[in-house]
């Protein structure tokens, strides 16, 4: 299967108390200015939500739109190549991802309301604003988007799950028997519908603690 590319980052917006008004994405504890090029390339990746349900929205097709664009990208391939250094592209093979590697360096933050499931839907989650449903997911995935913010990592957060999710079994219930790599994979197939649909962003990981930091 192709790699998808996914955004990273949350947009800040122009900024004019810098004279040039640059155009800043909140990235971790810093701020990354993005050139109107860098914008355009950064912001098409967003786009066409069908495409990233579909997990066709890959690196060349984002190139090819912006090489389309009539405001003018002649050359986006050193862009996008630029983005993915900086930290503000994520891209990966959604069948076969090393998670741990992968999601090791990101976190994943809630942007819209948890609305639950219903009786009628149990298995369905959904994520929205002012009661309007936006996205449907499943409980794993549900789990990970309202409780990742609280761990280091997402793969932290996958693994965590993974640990707790048999710890409160009803008797006579089976136990699921999941890894973090099982549903870091639930989790990496919607991440291009939770990012592109504004329900969360994904940000670099809270960094490790230094060794004399854990000993103090």
């Amino acid at each position: 299967m192709p790699t998808v590319i996914v955004p990273v980052g949350l947009n800040m917006g122009p900024q004019f108390d810098d004279p040039a008004g640059d155009w800043h994405v909140h990235l971790g504890t810093r701020a990354a200015k993005l050139s109107p090029d860098e914008l355009r390339a950064w912001g098409t990746a967003f786009s066409d939500v069908q495409r990233h349900a579909d997990h066709t929205f890959t690196r060349a097709h984002l190139e090819h739109v912006l090489g389309q664009d009539r405001n003018g990208t002649p050359d986006p391939a050193p862009i996008v190549s630029a983005l993915l250094d900086r930290g503000l592209l994520l891209e990966y093979d959604p069948a076969d991802a090393d998670w741990a590697e992968l999601f090791d360096e990101v976190n994943l933050f809630p942007l819209v309301q948890g609305m639950g499931n219903s009786p009628e839907e149990p298995a369905a989650y959904q994520l929205g604003v002012g009661g309007e449903p936006i996205l449907s997911v499943n409980a794993n995935v549900y789990g990970i988007w309202s409780y990742a913010l609280t761990s280091r990592s997402l793969w932290s957060a996958c693994a965590e799950l993974a640990a707790g999710v048999d710890q409160d079994l009803q008797p006579g219930e089976e136990p699921f028997g999941y890894n973090a790599a099982d549903i870091a994979a639930e989790v990496g197939a919607a991440l291009p519908l939770l990012v592109t649909t504004g329900c969360a962003f994904l940000d670099p990981a809270t960094p490790r603690p230094s060794p004399s930091a854990r000993t103090a």
